[in-house]
């Protein structure tokens, strides 16, 4: 009786004659071998991968033996607060270079990301001349409002801005000249006033002008692409051949760096990140910017 029931309700169902019949469909045999080449393929290629797969990554103990090397040559303790480790990195908090933190007299509010290029540029001005400084992180405005006790102090809430002495100084150009004047003793990056080497390192303050425009104006356009490319790789060689200009480089100003470095380097390098990324573009590694190529730079 259960066997007539499950024959009447299977012979009911309009699709179960025809999926158990040998004369199948031709669409369903189509299918049935499309099927089979691609998972003969499949296969083919998975074994293949499976053939030439190496596991050459080196274990958890080796990895921290690794890494126990590297403080040992680098003089850090790599767990320790990342805040106040030295050398500095993006979550550095305070500098001292060796000098009482009584003694600090600079506070610089940067972006939480270190994405920023001026406030990078003032970072760098910081390490290079030593200054002992804190850091207060206040974030971009694509990320949210600015905190109250900020923007108490800079209504127009643009960063970097530095503390000095409890006097607040925004514009990063103008916290760079400040930072030179008040800090003679500290490594000065600018030539003496009046010289021929200061006319120069002010004139390529002006080139780096020139290459920010020139590189936004390709990689935030449509229009006249061909164009923009070629006006923005004119005023790139121009900039590689003033790096070369004194002394063969490896600086603008010849072998020691200046400000004029500091100026230029967070831009080139956010310039050959982004060119990459939105334009296929790459500046380095070409041979056509030796010094562009310059691991001193990026």
């Amino acid at each position: 009786m259960q066997s007539t029931v499950a024959s009447s309700k299977r012979s009911s169902l309009p699709c179960f004659h025809k999926l158990r019949s040998s004369r199948k469909p031709a669409v369903l045999l189509q299918a049935s071998s499309a099927m089979s080449r691609f998972l003969a393929g499949f296969n083919k290629m998975d074994q293949q991968s499976t053939t030439f797969f190496a596991d050459t990554a080196p274990s958890w103990l080796h990895l921290e033996d690794m890494v126990r090397a590297k403080m040992s040559e680098f003089g850090v303790n790599f767990w320790e607060d990342p805040s106040k480790i030295a050398p500095t990195n993006a979550t550095s908090l305070i500098r001292t270079f060796g000098q009482p933190e009584s003694s600090i007299r600079v506070k610089l509010y940067r972006d939480h990301s270190a994405w920023c290029p001026y406030c990078h540029k003032v970072w760098l001005q910081l390490e290079e001349k030593k200054i002992p400084y804190t850091i207060e992180k206040i974030n971009m405005r694509c990320y949210g409002d600015k905190p109250k006790s900020f923007m108490s102090k800079v209504p127009g809430g643009m960063l970097p801005v530095i503390e000095l002495d409890g006097r607040v100084v925004t514009e990063s150009n103008v916290i760079m000249s400040l930072l030179e004047e008040k800090f003679p003793e500290h490594r000065p990056l600018m030539p003496p006033k009046g010289t021929r080497e200061r006319l120069r390192a002010e004139a390529l303050m002006k080139l780096e002008r020139q290459f920010f425009s020139d590189w936004l104006g390709w990689l935030c356009n449509g229009w006249d692409d061909a164009g923009n490319r070629r006006k923005f790789e004119s005023t790139l060689t121009l900039v590689s051949k003033e790096m070369e200009a004194v002394g063969g480089g490896p600086y603008f100003m010849g072998q020691d760096i200046s400000l004029v470095d500091i100026t230029f380097t967070p831009m080139l390098e956010r310039a050959a990140a982004s060119l990459a990324y939105y334009k296929g573009y790459y500046m380095r590694g070409q041979g056509r910017w030796p010094a562009i190529d310059s691991p001193l730079l990026l």
